[in-house]
C-alpha cells in the first residue's frame, strides 16, 4: 500500500485510519475495479482529500468544540453560584470548604479558557490558510 509506505505506519494502522477519516468524511475513496469480477484483492482503491471542504469541515469541528467548552463553563460556573456570591464579600466570610471549591472552579475556568484560546487560535489559522492557499 503506497500510503502506508510513504507515511511509515503499518498496513493495518493505515487501513484502520484512512477508514476512520472517510466514516467523518475528511477523504474520499474511489475503487477502480481491474476486472469486471470486482475482486477485492485486484481492485485500486483511490484515496484522495479536497482541502477546501477538509478545512471548512475542521473549523466547523472546531467551532463546535468552543461551543461546548463554553456551554461547560456555563455549568461549572452554576454550580458554585452560591460560593461566588458569597466570595464577593470577601472570602473571610465563606467556609474553608467553599473556598476550596472556589479554588477548584478557578482552576477548572482557567484551563477552559486556556483551551478555547487554543481552539480560536487553530480556528484563526485555518481561515488564513484556506484565504491565503487555497483561493
Amino acid at each position: 500500500m503506497q500510503i502506508s509506505d510513504e507515511a511509515m505506519v503499518p498496513i493495518k494502522d493505515t487501513r484502520e485510519a484512512l477508514y476512520k477519516m472517510l466514516a467523518a468524511q475528511f477523504v474520499y475513496l474511489q475503487e477502480v475495479p481491474k476486472g469486471a469480477d470486482r475482486i477485492p484483492s485486484r481492485t485500486f482503491y483511490l484515496w484522495s482529500v479536497d482541502l477546501k471542504v477538509l478545512v471548512r469541515k475542521l473549523i466547523d469541528d472546531l467551532r463546535l468544540i468552543m461551543r461546548n467548552l463554553l456551554l461547560r463553563g456555563r455549568t461549572e460556573r452554576q454550580g458554585v453560584a452560591l460560593q461566588l456570591e458569597a466570595s464577593r464579600g470577601g472570602e473571610q466570610d465563606i467556609s474553608q470548604e467553599d473556598r476550596d471549591a472556589l479554588r477548584q472552579y478557578r482552576q477548572r475556568e482557567a484551563k477552559l479558557e486556556n483551551s478555547l484560546n487554543y481552539l480560536d487560535y487553530m480556528c484563526m489559522s485555518l481561515q488564513q490558510f484556506s484565504t491565503q492557499q487555497l483561493s
